[in-house]
This record gives C-alpha cells, sequence and structure tokens, in this order.
C-alpha cells in the first residue's frame, strides 16, 4: 500500500500597496525558504502558494491535504510545523492501513 504524502504549503503573495497586507510582505518567502531545507530530512514536502486568502493573519501555512491551517507563522515555530505536518502524515497513513 502507498503512503500518503503530506505538504507543507506557505502562502507567498506580495502585496506592493503599503495598506494591504500580505504574507509576502510579512516574510513568508524567508520562513519558505527555512522551511525548505528544515522539512526535507523528515520527507515533508515544502510548497509555495500565490494567496491561501487569509492575508490579514499571514504569514500563513497549510499542512496539504486538509490539514490544519497556521497563521502569523514566525521561524521560532518551524520545527512544531514540521512536527505537526509529520504526525498528520502518520494519521493520514494510520487511516489508510486500518480503515
Amino acid at each position: 500500500m502507498q503512503e500518503k504524502a503530506v505538504a507543507l504549503v506557505v502562502c507567498v503573495k506580495k502585496r506592493y500597496a503599503d495598506h494591504q497586507p500580505s504574507c509576502g510582505g510579512r516574510g513568508s518567502q524567508r520562513l519558505y525558504e527555512q522551511l525548505k531545507m528544515l522539512a526535507q530530512p523528515a520527507g515533508i514536502a515544502v510548497v509555495p502558494f500565490p494567496c491561501l486568502g487569509a492575508c490579514e493573519y499571514g504569514p500563513n501555512i497549510r499542512i496539504s491535504p486538509g490539514g490544519p491551517f497556521f497563521n502569523r507563522v514566525t521561524e521560532t515555530q518551524l520545527p512544531d510545523l514540521i512536527a505537526e505536518a509529520i504526525s498528520f502524515r502518520d494519521g493520514l497513513n494510520d487511516t489508510v492501513a486500518n480503515p
């Protein structure tokens, strides 16, 4: 049986107007780059995404497929997000293996 994969989806939308908040304007590109390096050993994909639709709460990251949504993410939270993604993946795979 094939294991289900999960990914951390990082909003990288950058709005250039000062009065419009955006994940990219709050450092999500840097978070994306760091997360890619940190998540690789765990086998978790990290995917940039143009917009997760919650710019006012960014930077935003979501575990995909169908996982939790994280707002106002900071660098210090990245290891916890990876652990959460691993746990989510393990839960998906337990469900597949033991329906």
